[in-house]
């Protein structure tokens, strides 16, 4: 039995040995990104079998084992580095020391917990890395922003100046509300101007003007004191929405007196001789094919106590084809009627739809199809508009500014011209059993037959509450007071164990003294 003492008392120092071996590299841990507590555990094993007269009795030693707690959750703590990143629940981050490594099975595939990534320039590219330089597994997004989490994983970048393309405007929504209280332009107007007699007096001539639709006004002429008569006395006139005088394409018309005792002529510009048409201004932004902005001015119209018309002007396009499934523009296309219930609630057109064509031939066109359904008509104090863009889908060419990680895990690029766009995606590995991951160095491990088959996946795929922490890193999972505790109980069964080794020994000295 004596000897079964000194064997098991020697196998219990060495495992305390191994045990404060094992606190010591916590402590020295407790503030390293993403470490995994450490445990030592014990197990008994045969140290010897005694022969004995009831027969053989076995003797037990001990044996230690480290158990590492991969599975446990670290605080996260949050930092002022956009390439921190935590997750919150289950999951590793892929790391590799090659770029075409990924898969799990590969030597130089690797998992970790600790998210405090930085870049590494290679080439013209910034690689998204570990402390230790390996390469963050993941994937790349195309040119839209859309992620293929389906596809093969792989080092993620960024590119420097990377530039966003412009979209050309083809959807825009409108809010506010059109005041009710607006000033009417009426169905009717009177101008004047004057002429000169066959005699050469100066005479007055009335243009009584009459609204017919809106984009056309009817014109007739008349000599105000009825001393003369005018031939072609009547005209329509065809504005469009920049309020130019397109019929008769002139612009002019050419007027005939009849004065009784001879007749004069005269040709008048008709622009000069236009109805004032009260109009509530608004505007939106139109983006061409190459990423140019245009500004399309719409000008609301009040013409009846719940009727609107509305027109579109831009100075350096045309804007024509307005359609709607509900409305029918008027006769020449430049104006579209808008209609109101008496609560102020929009009845016609919801939307509508227009084709902006730009000057710059370079700049293609645009068709653009308009929501209205936002707009309402209310008295105002001010009596002015508020309709303004609530959404449109146009935008300018932009360079990369900065980035942000989201809850998903998707690096978001923000860009110059105000658009954000998805760039990559962090995967996430899973396992069966992931406390039996083999520790390779650090905070990294390696997939092993007994944590089981290991998946690839976004980590959205986990379901549960699995996300990520951006700006974030997750720290040890090292309790400093457990630790010491651990190590007291450490030091205490590693003295007892050699003061029980020193006993042995001292009980076998007198063994062996008894013979002299």
């Amino acid at each position: 039995m004596v000897w079964g003492a000194f064997t098991n008392s020697s196998t219990g120092m060495k495992v305390q040995s191994d045990s404060l071996g094992t606190i010591s590299q916590n402590i020295a841990n407790v503030n390293t990104t993403g470490y995994k507590e450490a445990q030592t555990m014990f197990k008994t094993t045969l140290s010897e079998t005694l022969s004995t007269a009831s027969g053989q009795t076995p003797n037990f030693g001990v044996k230690s084992y480290v158990r590492n707690l991969v599975e446990n959750q670290g605080v996260v703590t949050g930092t002022d580095n956009w390439s921190d990143i935590a997750i919150n629940g289950e999951g590793f981050f892929i790391v590799s020391d090659t770029m075409s490594a990924g898969d799990l099975t590969d030597p130089s595939t690797y998992v970790t917990r600790a998210g405090d990534f930085q870049t590494r320039a290679v080439g013209d590219r910034a690689y998204l890395t570990t402390s230790a330089g390996m390469y963050v597994m993941g994937w790349m997004a195309d040119a839209s922003g859309t992620v293929d989490t389906s596809g093969n994983i792989g080092p993620m970048y960024l590119e420097p100046g990377t530039l966003m393309p412009g979209n050309p405007t083809s959807s825009i929504s409108l809010t506010g509300n059109l005041p009710a209280n607006a000033t009417l332009t009426p169905s009717g107007a009177t101008k004047e101007f004057t002429t000169t007699d066959f005699n050469g007096d100066e005479k007055t001539v009335s243009v009584a003007w009459n609204r017919t639709d809106g984009d056309v006004w009817q014109a007739t002429f008349s000599v105000k004191d009825a001393s003369g008569t005018v031939v072609n006395d009547v005209v329509d006139v065809t504005i469009d929405g920049n309020g130019k005088v397109v019929d008769p394409t002139t612009g002019t018309w050419d007027l005939v007196f009849d004065w009784g005792s001879g007749t004069t002529n005269e040709t008048v510009t008709l622009s000069g001789l236009l109805p004032t048409m009260s109009t509530q201004p608004s505007s939106v932004a139109v983006y061409d094919q190459n990423g140019d902005l245009h500004t399309v001015k719409l000008l609301f119209e009040r013409n009846d106590s719940n009727q609107w018309y509305l027109r579109f002007q831009s100075e350096d396009g045309t804007i024509s084809d307005l359609t709607s499934g509900t409305a029918t523009a008027s006769s020449a296309g430049y104006s579209i009627p808008v209609e109101f219930d008496g609560n102020g609630k929009l009845i016609s057109p919801t939307s509508l739809d227009f084709t902006a064509t730009w000057d710059d031939t370079a700049a293609g066109t645009n068709t653009v199809s308009l929501d209205l359904s936002g707009i309402t008509q209310y008295d105002a104090s001010s009596g002015k508009t508020s309709v303004s863009t609530k959404e449109q889908d146009g935008y300018g060419s932009g360079t990369l500014e900065g980035v942000e990680f989201t809850a998903t895990g998707e690096l978001s690029g923000q860009f110059s011209n105000g658009e954000t766009r998805t760039l990559m995606k962090i995967a996430v590995a899973s396992f069966v059993s992931p406390n039996q991951l083999e520790p390779v160095a650090g905070t990294l491990f390696r997939a092993s037959a007994a944590a089981g088959e290991g998946t690839v996946s976004a980590i959205e795929a986990l379901g549960g509450a699995n996300s990520f922490s951006p700006n974030s890193v997750e720290n040890s999972t090292v309790d400093l007071e457990d630790q010491f505790t651990r190590m007291i109980v450490t030091q205490k069964a590693y003295s007892t164990n050699a003061q029980v080794f020193k006993t042995a020994d001292e009980m076998l000295s007198t063994a062996r003294d008894l013979k002299s």
